[in-house]
């Protein structure tokens, strides 16, 4: 089996992130895909020799970097454990799926350094771009759309996320660019009914707690306003699941738990992989949600959900599927604004499930047709009666 080279966030026990190369790994399972920053930490002598021949520097720079950092041994040790070879050249890349455009400087030279490594195009998984409108001034963030639109110019096709990562890339001279769906969409099933189970005990409501470097508005303010909606939720009989899906994000499930004073307690271990996820959706009638692939997921389970967007990507996905009317910017959210969409999407709750079954099973349909246009650009790719594509369809 070849290896790929999967450019993206892995490894920190994130939902989003491991269901996406999740995707990559099963759609197209022809390689053995492993992180470039795995295969790029293992020792090329030959290759370091002669850097440092041509200049001595190199050795004590490298020398000195890894007694700070050790970031080498690291990534070495990282990449041995998944069996990665240094062996020879890979034959393929892919930018893989989150908001990695304009991310960082990180992810920009590691989409570079496979570029100029295979002399051919690299293909873009789905991705999202990070735009001024909410990160200018955060941080050490740059943009620098305009070089990945240079980098990104031979592709004949770029997939992004949504119609907002359109926009930036159309903005900043691109023409190649397509709305493919996050990759985390190919999951999404065909609609189940569950009317007996409804009929059979309260709905069930699952409200996902989180935390992040930078939101729109103040994290602490979201927190108080998700324990007020914990309150009115039980008060109306309906029942309450907390949950986290990654393990970093606990301790805010348990301070919205503490300030909701419901005794409620938050499902005690993270649901960070997509399995663990999708069987606590199967007992859920709505999802409100903080974190994108929390709302993401509960969209290919049929599961309707309502997206505190903290960040412009959650707005992304959810214009994508013409959700938008149930996308609540954390600077704006109120517990009677969530109740009141809650209270919508719950009315008629077979309707609403329809209706999002019918928005994904589109956008599935649409990103199943950009893997295929991404099938020439990786070298011997599977056979389409060879692919793991569901057999049956979802119904609406």
């Amino acid at each position: 089996m070849q290896t790929g080279l999967y450019i993206g966030w892995t490894g920190y026990g994130n939902l989003g992130d491991e269901a996406m190369l999740e995707v990559c790994q099963t759609r197209f399972a022809r390689f053995n895909w492993t992180t470039f920053e795995s295969w790029d930490a293992q020792p090329k002598p030959y290759q370091f020799a002669r850097r440092a021949f041509r200049s001595p520097t190199v050795l004590f720079e490298s020398l000195f970097d890894e007694i700070r950092t050790g970031r080498r041994v690291y990534r070495l040790l990282k990449g041995l454990n998944s069996g990665v070879t240094a062996l020879g050249s890979p034959p393929v890349a892919i930018l893989g799926g989150g908001t990695l455009i304009n991310a960082n400087d990180e992810f920009l030279e590691q989409y570079r350094k496979a570029h100029d490594l295979l002399h051919k195009p690299v293909p873009v998984f789905g991705c999202g771009v990070k735009t001024p409108d909410f990160f200018a001034g955060k941080g050490a963030w740059r943009d620098r759309t305009r070089e990945w639109v240079e980098l990104t110019r031979d592709l004949p096709v770029i997939g992004v996320r949504g119609p907002l990562s359109k926009q930036a890339l159309d903005g900043a001279g691109a023409h190649n660019v397509c709305i493919s769906g996050d990759p985390a969409v190919w999951f999404h099933q065909p609609l189940r009914t569950t009317a007996k189970a409804h009929a059979e005990r309260p709905l069930r409501i699952g409200v996902n707690c989180g935390s992040a470097k930078f939101i729109w508005g103040d994290l602490s303010r979201l927190v108080t306003v998700q324990a007020e909606v914990v309150r009115k939720l039980l008060a109306r009989g309906y029942e309450v699941e907390l949950f986290a899906i990654c393990p970093d994000d606990m301790a805010a499930c348990e301070e919205v738990a503490r300030q909701a004073h419901a005794g409620v307690s938050p499902i005690p271990e993270a649901l960070s992989s997509h399995y663990s996820y999708a069987s606590r959706l199967a007992e859920l009638d709505l999802v409100i949600t903080l974190k994108l692939h929390a709302g993401v997921l509960a969209a290919c389970a049929n599961v309707p959900f309502i997206m505190l967007e903290y960040q412009p990507k959650c707005r992304d996905f959810c214009a994508s599927i013409d959700w938008e009317d149930y996308n609540v910017r954390t600077d704006n959210a109120d517990s009677n604004t969530i109740m009141s969409l809650a209270e919508r999407l719950l009315h008629d709750l077979p309707a609403s499930r329809r209706m999002l079954c019918l928005r994904m099973g589109e956008l599935r349909t649409s990103f199943e047709s950009y893997c295929r246009e991404l099938e020439p650009l990786l070298p011997r790719a599977i056979p389409m009666s060879q692919s793991c594509e569901p057999t049956s369809r979802p119904s609406a």
